[in-house]
């Protein structure tokens, strides 16, 4: 897919893990722009960022991330969340999910009262 590639890119065999952290500082960064638009790209573009990151990455970074999409003041950006809601966790390793702490963001993203 078309972040693998980019990750590919980014990431060649001899500096992977390196690059990959350049990558994922990059879309952190891009996640919390001021601009909603740039967040909403962001959100509609988790799953394919999850998928190329390393499973223990997935739960580390972007299951908190996920819940601040979902917490976002742009109802945008937070319907864009909860339309990858299922994508998203499909992309999660069966060992996250079995951690509590997890599995409560998760729950907390899923049921969050609307403002």
């Amino acid at each position: 897919n078309r972040w693998h590639s980019i990750l590919e890119t980014f990431a060649p065999p001899s500096g992977r893990t390196t690059r990959r952290s350049a990558f994922c500082q990059l879309f952190l960064k891009l996640a919390r722009d001021s601009v909603w638009s740039v967040r909403k790209g962001c959100v509609e573009s988790i799953v394919h960022v999850s998928d190329a990151l390393d499973p223990p990455k997935r739960g580390e970074v972007l299951v908190p991330l996920f819940q601040s999409f979902a917490k976002d003041h742009s109802k945008w950006v937070r319907n864009g969340a909860f339309e990858s809601l299922g994508r998203f966790i499909a992309t999660l390793d069966s060992a996250i999910m079995q951690r509590g702490r997890f599995r409560s963001r998760l729950s907390l993203c899923i049921f969050l009262p609307r403002n």
